[in-house]
């Protein structure tokens, strides 16, 4: 990760830090409903944050981590888990590693619901297909049983 846009995300972090302050400080109801009004800026803001936890993870547990503020950006973006194709919200969306043996690298991430990312753990794409299967073929069985 290039460290002009670790530096980007800090001073954008650093610079809504600050506005918050103000703002407990007391500005006027203009510049406050401004703020709340900003939704990008908040969004931008809660992605900054993303960034800076995920790069500072993936250094932490010696992962690489070569996306751009711009790429993590774009993640956010997704309205569906690249999994299971549920809707995504603010609250249940997660970074998700396709396949654990590369780190944070283009190509190798991918939106996914907090839910089923943490059901998914350290399987591929490969053994999840897999898994997949062995349920249907279960749940044919179980139908077949009960129609006997």
């Amino acid at each position: 990760m290039s460290d002009i846009n670790f530096n980007m995300a800090s001073r954008r972090l650093a610079k809504h830090i600050g506005t918050v302050e103000k703002n407990k400080k007391g500005l006027d109801d203009k510049a406050q409903a401004r703020i709340k009004l900003d939704k990008d800026h908040k969004r931008e803001t809660r992605v900054a944050k993303k960034y800076i936890q995920l790069y500072d993870s993936a250094r932490n547990r010696g992962i690489q981590c070569t996306l751009s503020l711009q790429s993590l950006n774009n993640l956010y973006k997704a309205k569906r888990c690249f999994y299971t194709d549920i809707v995504l919200t603010d609250s249940t969306i997660t970074i998700d590693r396709v396949d654990n043996d590369k780190g944070y690298v283009k190509g190798n991430v991918v939106a996914a619901h907090c839910t089923f990312n943490k059901q998914k753990g350290c399987l591929t794409v490969k053994e999840i297909k897999g898994l997949y299967r062995g349920v249907i073929k279960a749940q044919k069985r179980l139908e077949k049983i009960d129609n006997a």
